[in-house]
């Protein structure tokens, strides 16, 4: 019996309904699951009216819940967006205004014909073939399988559509290449892993035939990862681990007979290591790590020694990260002071040569310098200074370059300063990975779809939530207006960390800040004239404002440096902030035009907020702190009961009491402490992650709130042959 069709192409796009992946000559497009239904279903009648009751049944399964008009119509549009298409000038789907929907270009329907694969493997055999003698076969692997994602139809448009409009940068980037027995020297971007959710954390074998990552599993209930091997080129997995861990990263030894792995997990966190063939784990080392996506993993070349950072929780205020050199030999752990210029020193790695140790530097909050120093101490030399968080850092094999992440893509730097060059195809490329020879870079593409999204809690026996403004990208920080008709919050929808403001309905979009340099938690004036906010514009975190209506923003001049995380006192004469660094850190409080900046607390405390009688309510670190409150005398308290806060922005201030985000739960929700009586009221169930510093707002009638979820993650593994 034949099998059904799964791959359906139009244009030069082509959409796999088994792997739900919609490409665009060969390259992924972010689009959400709900656009890709909608897509699916279009795809599968073309021609035909599909109703917007059909979708909705498909869609959403009769949850009354929902705004099915406000999300219908959103996935649409992302859809249409995905696809470069126009609703008063169709070419894919067309409107029939208050019936629904017709797909109208051509459309072509296929399986996954063997052909295709012969083809794909052809296409792979112009890589170099210097990385094949492997002697390992990792045993197949019964779980969900990897999804096919190099069609030869989208090869060859690949070649033809890309190739071409890059080709001068190809040939500025290597120029000194010479052609090898393949006949190609040019640069070829392929996945190294597709498979369903998330794989990050690549790492290669000593002679680059293989690949070390962490995968998911594929499972939606997001169980935690492990790690898996495979040959490059091959699809049978070996997995490492059964342990499903919030993050791992691993690093294969010199002589290829282990793999070295840092594991996040509220109860085993550490250092490990597991046979490269597979066996019985070995823990090396406990460690603490509060900063997953920047950690690294480094093996010394003479395989004696692993350098990884260490956050250390001194159980008050802060979490002091630091280099950790442990010795192979004789398990002891040495620490690294850090420079005396830097907050965290994260993302140790040992050059090839041995020769030193590279790291990045957190100078400021949303600040971070790249160093490196002698591998046996010594003068530490600055490479360069980004305004973006850190990011992991590794060498290119000749020892004499960084690759670095900046502005959500790869690029490379000779270790003593001069000029960033961007590293062709690696948009949305992070943990870079390099082979011995050079020739294959393996790093991470995925993306979080953060959401902000809206719930009425003005009847807390039927909260309803809609989603309010979405991208392909993420929002987060809402904060309302006095008044309820708009909201400001922070997107990286153009590229970087920037403000941005709408109508409460997520209309009317406007930019205010495009800088690339971080910029975040707004918050409104009292009389909604004035938003303050904080940025890394001028190379440290300070404190802006800016009017709605000029989208000109300015710097406020303060007294003390590295400022954060503005708010208003409620009438509006006083910003409250937090300044991490500097000989008196804590919390201040300024005019808004700027001038003395007054000590109020030594806590580094984050997300001050004034209750109505001048109370002051903070949280006490920037992870995992207490709520607490300060009298107009000046005294501080925690107060009792009251759940500990994972973020500092994941509370708002209520009349009566806070409402939080809890994400210590296996399912996360809002809740609500009362301050009279002390207990707390779940608000709603969250069915997805909330986002990351992602916030939450309450409006000023008490009757919404906004915060930021996670809808959708994806990553996989991306191969660049012919790096070097």
């Amino acid at each position: 019996m034949p099998a059904s069709p799964h791959l359906f192409r139009f244009g030069n796009f082509e959409a796999n309904l088994r792997t739900k992946e919609l490409r665009k000559a060969g390259l992924r497009l972010r689009l959400p699951h709900q656009s890709f239904a909608v897509l699916q279903k279009l795809l599968e009648r073309p021609g035909e009216l599909i109703s917007r009751s059909e979708l909705q049944g498909e869609l959403w399964q009769g949850k009354t819940f929902v705004d099915f008009e406000h999300g219908l119509n959103t996935a649409m549009n992302r859809l249409r967006e995905a696809l470069g298409d126009s609703s008063d000038d169709p070419r894919f789907v067309e409107t029939l205004p208050r019936r629904g929907y017709r797909f109208i270009a051509p459309v072509e329907a296929g399986t996954d014909d063997p052909k295709n694969r012969v083809l794909q493997e052809d296409l792979a055999s112009v890589s170099t073939k210097e990385e094949h003698n492997s002697t390992a076969n990792p045993a197949p692997n019964n779980s969900a399988g990897p999804r096919s994602w190099w069609r030869s139809k989208a090869a060859s448009i690949l070649g033809a559509a890309l190739m071409i409009p890059v080709l001068t940068v190809v040939i500025a980037w290597w120029p000194h290449h010479t052609r090898n027995d393949a006949g190609s020297t040019l640069p070829l971007l392929k996945p190294l892993t597709s498979y369903q959710k998330r794989e990050t954390s690549p790492a290669f074998s000593p002679d680059g035939s293989q690949v070390v990552f962490a995968w998911d599993g594929g499972s939606a209930s997001g169980e935690g990862f492990d790690l898996y091997t495979k040959v490059v080129g091959s699809e049978n997995l070996l997995r490492l681990t059964s342990s499903p861990s919030d993050w791992l990263v691993p690093a294969w030894s010199p002589d290829g007979r282990t793999i070295a792995f840092l594991r996040v997990s509220p109860k085993n966190s550490g250092v490990f290591s597991v046979p490269a063939i597979g066996g019985p784990e070995r823990k090396l080392a406990s460690a603490n790590f509060q900063y997953p996506l920047v950690l690294t993993l480094s093996w010394s070349p003479d395989g004696k020694q692993l350098a990884f950072p260490n956050t250390d929780w001194n159980g008050t205020q802060s979490f002091p990260a630091g280099i950790r050199i442990i010795s192979l030999e004789n398990g002891v752990v040495e620490s690294f002071p850090n420079p005396p210029q830097c907050k965290f020193t994260l993302s140790p790695v040992f050059s090839p040569d041995g020769k030193w140790l590279a790291f990045s530097c957190t100078l400021s909050d949303g600040v971070t310098g790249y160093f490196y120093m002698p591998r046996q101490g010594g003068e530490i030399r600055h490479v360069i200074t980004v305004k973006e968080n850190a990011n992991p850092v590794t060498w290119t094999n000749d020892s004499e370059r960084l690759i670095i992440s900046k502005d959500l893509s790869l690029w490379e730097i000779n270790k003593d300063g001069g000029e960033l060059k961007p590293i062709p195809f690696t948009e949305d490329g992070t943990q870079p990975a390099v082979t011995g020879s050079g020739k294959r870079l393996a790093f991470t593409r995925g993306y979080d779809d953060a959401n902000l999204w809206m719930i009425d809690i003005s009847d807390l026996s039927r909260p309803s939530a809609r989603q309010l403004v979405s991208s392909t990208r993420g929002e987060w920080e809402a904060d309302i207006s006095p008044d309820g008709a708009r909201i400001v919050f922070g997107s990286d929808r153009s590229g970087g960390s920037e403000v941005w403001m709408s109508n409460i309905d997520g209309s009317n979009l406007l930019q205010l800040t495009d800088w690339r340099a971080m910029s975040g938690s707004p918050r409104w004036s009292p009389n909604g004239e004035m938003i303050a906010f904080d940025s890394r514009e001028s190379g440290k975190s300070a404190i802006y404002s800016v009017r709605p209506e000029s989208a000109r923003p300015q710097k406020i001049p303060l007294s003390v440096d590295d400022a954060s995380v503005p708010t208003w006192s409620n009438d509006g004469r006083s910003l409250y902030f937090t300044c991490t660094k500097g000989q008196h850190p804590g919390i201040y409080r300024a005019s808004p035009d700027g001038g003395e900046a007054i000590l109020i607390t030594p806590t580094v405390g984050f997300n001050v907020q004034e209750a109505r009688d001048g109370t002051l309510f903070f949280v006490s670190s920037v992870v995992g702190g207490d709520i607490r409150s300060m009298n107009t005398h000046g005294i501080e308290s925690a107060i009792p009961n009251m759940p500990k806060i994972l973020y500092p922005n994941d509370w708002v201030l209520a009349s009566n009491g806070i409402y939080f985000i809890d994400r210590k739960a296996p399912q996360p929700s809002i809740q609500f402490f009362e301050f009279t009586t002390m207990k707390l009221v779940k608000i709603v169930a969250l069915d997805k992650e909330p986002t990351v510093w992602g916030g939450i707002a309450i409006s000023h009638d008490e009757r919404r709130l906004i915060y930021s979820k996670i809808d959708e993650k994806i990553s996989d593994i991306m191969l660049l042959e012919n790096y070097r």
